[in-house]
């Protein structure tokens, strides 16, 4: 049986929609912070949590949007992995793809019917971690990539 399969696993819409509502839901508690009572809450308090709030909400939906990535997964018949990263397709360079790398799928990704968490260590130790969503791949894509990776999981089970 070869599990040789290449995907592009492009960022989650869906997971894109999620953040930006917790973004709306964080300005919207900073508003509501910054309006409280003045009688109640000293205003102080009002002032530094609607700015915790804004912050914090700025600075992981501005985290979010800028690891979203376009990467190929090319899985050799014999279990090899190549990751490649791909540049936003808005950067006019097209020879600023990244080389792919040989990297092994980790123990502790985590396969789910909906979605996948992989994380990859390459030679050097560095960790990769992809999001997949239902929404990233087509379903056959998807289907395809969940079972070459409990395959792999299986397999690296079986060695160790």
């Amino acid at each position: 049986m070869s599990i040789a399969l290449t995907v592009t696993v492009r960022p989650s819409r869906y997971l894109l929609v999620a953040m930006s509502i917790l973004f709306g839901l964080g300005l919207l508690v900073a508003f509501l912070a910054w309006k409280a009572d003045p009688q109640q809450y000293s205003p102080s308090l009002r002032i530094g949590l609607a700015i915790s709030c804004v912050v914090m909400s700025i600075t992981a939906f501005g985290q979010f949007f800028y690891q979203r990535k376009t990467w190929t997964i090319d899985i050799s018949g014999n279990g090899k992995i190549q990751l490649r990263e791909h540049t936003p397709t808005h950067t006019p360079n097209p020879a600023s793809k990244r080389a792919s790398s040989e990297v092994q799928l980790l123990a502790q990704s985590t396969l789910w019917p909906l979605a996948l968490l992989l994380h990859f260590s390459d030679k050097s130790q560095r960790t990769t971690s992809i999001v997949v969503l239902r929404d990233s791949l087509d379903p056959e894509g998807f289907r395809g990539l969940a079972v070459v990776c409990h395959w792999l999981g299986e397999r690296h089970r079986k060695e160790t």
